[in-house]
């Protein structure tokens, strides 16, 4: 078993070694301690000056104490410069997700429900000419048909209604918890929780207006079939 060393009263390496893990604590749950860093700065070079006039007394390798002292803080700056650098881009990854979420899908969104209406809407009206009896006597199999696609094309229509403007207010809901959450001072480790924030989160209430959307597209596939079966084989 190794022994501790014993460091004289004003040796750096310790003392060093033991800002600096309180400055990245700190600075980890978001907290800068700058003018402690400037402080372990312009004590290292103090005691380079002293040494260079042979100002510290004999019995301790000073000169070592300082270059391992040297070492320690030029590694821990290293450190959260790289670290810095990593949550900036973190950083700026959200932002640009927020921004898409905004702008891109919310549209996305919109363009799918616009869809849905005028493919199902359009089906409405054509198939309601000859349910309403605007056509005279039309074929049995025809009314059949058109009464098929009629109801198949108001349930596509309402469930994919639904499921695109859940899409949209979960999107808008995602975009409003997430934004809050990247305001600064933040802990390191929310910009990692996040993305699994992100992923439960869709996971969880996505389920649901994806199976609308499909469903109203099956709605239309099932009742197109339907009444082409209808048409044909009467």
């Amino acid at each position: 078993m190794t022994d501790e060393v014993e460091y004289p009263a004003g040796a750096l390496e310790k003392w060093t070694t033991d800002q600096w893990k309180t400055i990245y604590a700190s600075w980890e749950s978001g907290y800068t301690l700058d003018t402690q860093v400037d402080r372990i700065s312009r004590n290292l070079a103090d005691r380079k000056a002293a040494l260079s006039h042979g100002g510290m007394p004999p019995g301790f390798d000073w000169q070592l104490d300082l270059i391992k002292a040297e070492l320690i803080h030029e590694s821990y700056i290293d450190r959260v410069r790289n670290r810095r650098a990593y949550n900036d881009t973190l950083d700026a990854r959200w932002q640009d997700w927020l921004k898409v979420g905004r702008e891109y899908l919310t549209g996305i969104s919109l363009e799918g429900l616009r869809s849905i209406v005028l493919i199902h809407g359009a089906t409405i009206l054509a198939t309601l000419t000859v349910v309403s009896g605007q056509i005279a006597a039309p074929a049995p199999h025809v009314m059949i048909a058109a009464k098929t696609m009629f109801s198949f094309s108001v349930v596509g229509l309402a469930v994919g209604v639904a499921g695109y403007s859940l899409i949209y207010a979960i999107l808008d809901q995602a975009v409003n918890s997430i934004d809050p959450r990247l305001i600064r001072p933040m802990k390191h480790e929310r910009y990692r929780s996040l993305y699994r924030y992100r992923t439960r989160f869709f996971a969880r209430k996505a389920k649901l207006p994806e199976f609308l959307i499909y469903a109203s597209i099956g709605a239309f596939i099932i009742g197109s079939i339907l009444s082409c079966m209808i048409l044909v084989l009467s």
